[in-house]
C-alpha cells in the first residue's frame, strides 16, 4: 500500500497513522510481522499507536535524539558513543507507556547505528532484523534502474503514476514468483548465482510473453492464486 503526498519531504505522524489504519481495515494489524523504518519515522504519538495496536517495529534513530533520562533528557548517542566497530550494546527503557529496547553498534564507516524496537531480543538480533530494510531499497532499484525503468516514462500526472505503480507492483510480484520456480545458473568463476530471483523471473516472464500469450496468462493466474492462498491462509 502507498499514498501520494502532494509535498516535498517525508510524511508526518498523522499521514503515517492514516495509512496504517487503512492497512488495518483491509488486512488487519495482526498480519504485520515487523515494521521497518528509517530515522524520519519517529514521534511519541507514532510509537504509542504502534504499541497500542501491537505492531512489532524496528526503527533507526538519529544519534541526536533526546531521551527522557532522570531529571534531564540526554542525547541517545551518549549511551553508545564508546562502541567500536562491530561492538553492540542493548539498552532497555520505559517510554511512551511501554518498554522499548535500543540496540546500538558502530558501522565500518564510523557512524553509530541505533535501532529502537518493542521486541525483547538481543542487540545482534535487533540489528540483524533491521538489515532486512535493505530490501526496500532493492525494491526501488528494481522499479527504477535495475528492472522496469519506470522513471523513463517521465509521467507526472497523479492518476497515471498511481496506475503505473500498481501495474509495476503486480509485475514485480509475478517476476519473483516465476523466478522462484526456475533454477538460476551459477557464475563458475565466482561461485554465485548469475542472476537474482527477480532477474531470472523477469527473463522467464519476457520469454513467456514472447512465445505464448495464452500460456503466459495461465501461468500468471496460477501463480497469483497460489500466492493469494499462501498470503491469506491465516
Amino acid at each position: 500500500m502507498f499514498v501520494e503526498l502532494d509535498k516535498a519531504g517525508n510524511s508526518n505522524t498523522a499521514e503515517r497513522l492514516d495509512l496504517l489504519n487503512q492497512f488495518d481495515e483491509i488486512f488487519g494489524f495482526h498480519r504485520i510481522k515487523s515494521l521497518m523504518a528509517d530515522r524520519e519515522f519517529v514521534g511519541e504519538n507514532w510509537f504509542k499507536a504502534l504499541y497500542k495496536n501491537k505492531v512489532p517495529y524496528f526503527i533507526r534513530m538519529k544519534d541526536n535524539t533526546l531521551l527522557p533520562w532522570g531529571k534531564e533528557p540526554i542525547h541517545i548517542k551518549r549511551l553508545f558513543h564508546h562502541l567500536t566497530y562491530n561492538q553492540t550494546r542493548l539498552v532497555e527503557k520505559d517510554m511512551y507507556g511501554s518498554t522499548v529496547y535500543f540496540a546500538g553498534t558502530r558501522a565500518k564507516a564510523g557512524d553509530l547505528v541505533i535501532i529502537m524496537t518493542n521486541q525483547k531480543l538481543s542487540a545482534s538480533k535487533i540489528l540483524s532484523k533491521y538489515r532486512e530494510r535493505w530490501s526496500i531499497e532493492e525494491l526501488f532499484r528494481k522499479l527504477k534502474t535495475s528492472g522496469f525503468h519506470w522513471e523513463n516514462t517521465h509521467m507526472t500526472k497523479s492518476a497515471r503514476l498511481i496506475s503505473l505503480l500498481i501495474i509495476l507492483g503486480l509485475g514485480m510480484l509475478i517476476a519473483f514468483l516465476i523466478g522462484q520456480d526456475h533454477p538460476i545458473p551459477w557464475k563458475k568463476t565466482l561461485s554465485c548465482p548469475l542472476y537474482s530471483v527477480f532477474k531470472q523471473g523477469l527473463i522467464q516472464f519476457h520469454f513467456l510473453l514472447a512465445h505464448s500469450l495464452p500460456k503466459a496468462i495461465e501461468t500468471i493466474l496460477n501463480l497469483l492464486e497460489s500466492a493469494k492462498c499462501s498470503l491469506f491462509k491465516n
